[in-house]
């Protein structure tokens, strides 16, 4: 890649989230995209097929992370339909300091590396008449920074779940008669098969892992009511299914309190 050093006159914009003076971005609006930082006053242009890669801090996606560039041959681009990850369609890949490609342009969806590892969707797109993309063969997984695939790419969506890195939260089997999974990373098997609807992407809903237990946290709209499901790992088994519950402070800590047949239950 191209080296510039920055002078006192460029005008420099990083995209990328953090402000330590280094990432991805524009100098002087020349229509290029850089790696930039500013510690060293360089800057490094990527390759012209990279030009319109969009930064984008939420979903995270595309520019500087974790030693690695993450790059798109597609701009940002029109959906025909409403998706979670709007924000991180493209052909995305992953190409190092040097502008050498480390994981190759082939994920329609991707999120930016973190502690290693990125979701990625593969599929391909579709272009109607009207200029809008269409998927309609995703394929979610994840994968390390050598673009090993450490969650297989056969998911209908991947989420990641809230303080564990060994569980992961998926759907399977179609959005037509599939379902939700816990996929385990370390044993590479599904744990839980869930026969209830849970929508990951609802703002008040939460999936997380506490104390050896994978929990689902439901909120349904207009009953103004939440209920819990809980999960132990190790033994295999629920250990509270659509339950009301409530929050205590018990001994300085925070504790969930399920009410079953008129008693107390502190699942965790």
């Amino acid at each position: 890649m191209k080296k510039t050093i920055i002078t006192a006159n460029d005008r420099v914009f990083i995209r990328d989230s953090g402000d330590d003076g280094i990432g991805c971005g524009s100098i002087n609006n020349d229509g290029h995209l850089y790696f930039i930082d500013e510690n060293k006053a360089e800057a490094l242009m990527l390759p012209d097929k990279y030009k319109d890669t969009p930064i984008i801090l939420y979903h995270p996606c595309g520019g500087y992370q974790e030693g690695l560039i993450m790059v798109s041959l597609l701009g940002e681009i029109d959906l025909q339909y409403y998706h979670t990850f709007s924000d991180t369609a493209g052909m995305w890949g992953w190409i190092d300091l040097d502008g050498n490609e480390v994981i190759p342009p082939q994920y329609v969806f991707a999120m930016s590396f973190f502690d290693g590892r990125a979701i990625v969707c593969k599929g391909d797109w579709i272009i109607n008449e009207a200029g809008y993309y269409w998927c309609n063969n995703e394929q979610w997984g994840i994968i390390d920074k050598s673009g090993k695939e450490i969650v297989p790419c056969r998911f209908d969506e991947v989420f990641d779940i809230e303080g564990t890195d060994r569980f992961i939260l998926c759907h399977e089997g179609g959005w037509n008669n599939g379902h939700n999974v816990v996929f385990d990373i370390a044993t590479q098997q599904v744990v839980i098969s869930m026969d209830f609807d849970f929508d990951n992407g609802y703002m008040f809903n939460e999936c997380f892992y506490s104390d050896g237990c994978i929990c689902f946290d439901e909120h349904e709209p207009g009953e103004e009511m939440d209920f819990i499901y809980i999960y132990s790992v190790e033994e295999k088994k629920w250990i509270a299914y659509h339950e009301k519950y409530e929050q205590r402070e018990l001994n300085g800590k925070t504790k969930i309190v399920v009410n079953k047949d008129g008693q107390d239950i502190i699942v965790f």
